[in-house]
């Protein structure tokens, strides 16, 4: 009898060590294993980038006046223009916004988004970036707000403007915006509508180009 609980005893005690032993391994493995693990994901974690530095910010509305952009990114003082690629891309995306509006004779008062012709597009378009042309072709050929030099082909630049003679020996009579890439954008009364033409490749608009001007506001770019 004694015998049989010195071994109950002994079997009591030995439970007991098993299970402090097991707690102990527990902890044991808690407090060695866990800053390993810590150390493991950091080293494997998706780096935190530090934030980007802010860039100028582009034109959000359409009619938002060039003046304006300049104002906000760049310093006056120096009239230096380094935004060239956020420009271009603003006014190709304006430009485009004119696609396929018909062709008509516009007449002052007339609603220009229903129809208008070469100079009416010419004309409205940049106005509404800042810069004002007369109402004719032969009047913009002539304008303050270009520059007075003419442009060589080779010297295009996008926004350029391109003036035509479509019959010889007359004076100028078709105006288009140079959009880069050899191609234009104009009011075509053939076509009665805006289009985008091909004007570098184009033998047809080879033989009645006339002369290419700049605005003036191209001089912050130069």
């Amino acid at each position: 009898k004694n015998n049989g609980v010195s071994v109950e005893k002994m079997m009591v005690k030995l439970w007991k060590l098993v299970v402090s032993c097991t707690i102990l391994c527990v902890f044991s493995y808690i407090s060695v294993y866990t800053p390993v693990i810590s150390v493991l994901y950091a080293k494997t974690a998706e780096p935190q980038l530090p934030p980007s530095p802010p860039t100028a910010s582009a034109p959000t509305d359409e009619l938002d006046s060039l003046t304006e952009f300049i104002d906000r990114n760049q310093r006056k003082e120096h009239l230096v223009f380094t935004q060239e690629p956020i420009l271009y891309e603003f006014l190709q995306n304006y430009a485009m916004t004119f696609l396929d509006i018909p062709y008509k004779s516009y007449n002052k008062g007339e609603g220009h988004m229903s129809g208008m012709d070469c100079s009416a597009f010419t004309q409205f378009f940049f106005s509404n970036i800042g810069t004002e042309l007369p109402r004719s072709s032969r009047e913009q050929l002539l304008a303050k707000n270009l520059l007075p030099m003419d442009i060589k082909k080779e010297n295009l630049k996008p926004f350029d403007l391109l003036f035509f003679k479509k019959t010889p020996k007359k004076t100028v009579n078709h105006v288009a915006i140079y959009l880069g890439e050899g191609l234009m954008i104009h009011a075509s009364s053939s076509n009665k509508r805006i289009i985008v033409d091909p004007f570098l490749k184009s033998k047809y608009w080879q033989k009645r180009f006339f002369r290419a001007k700049r605005p003036n506001w191209f001089k912050f770019l130069e």
